[in-house]
């Protein structure tokens, strides 16, 4: 019980920050949240045979977790996304268009958000 006192009082600070600052979160669930994947999939990536295998499947979940974060829907906006570099190719100009943040992705790939 010392040793649990000894940690807050060492702590104080910064383990009570989000009370004078309500933009501060209370907890990390949503960073629990957001690696939760990472770690489903963490025996898949055991297998994965090459350095480029492995860059390749953390740039789609980055990809993903991105268009998660950003409020589209991760099948419509993979679908799309695909055949829009399927027919206009890998050009700045269209990696531009379809990163998850950018203004030009269209109104039906968002997720509807219940009012």
């Amino acid at each position: 019980m010392g040793q649990a006192v000894k940690y807050v009082l060492n702590r104080k600070e910064s383990l009570g920050a989000w009370v004078n600052d309500g933009r501060i979160p209370i907890d990390n669930n949503k960073a629990e949240r957001t690696v939760k994947p990472f770690v489903i999939a963490r025996k898949g990536f055991l297998f994965t045979d090459s350095k480029r295998g492995a860059e390749a499947t953390a740039a789609g979940f980055s990809v993903l977790q991105s268009a998660v974060d950003n409020g589209l829907n991760p099948e419509k906006y993979l679908k799309w996304v695909l055949e829009k570099l399927s027919a206009e190719g890998l050009k700045d100009s269209v990696l531009d268009e379809v990163v998850p943040y950018s203004e030009r992705i269209p109104e039906d790939l968002y997720i509807r958000k219940k009012k």
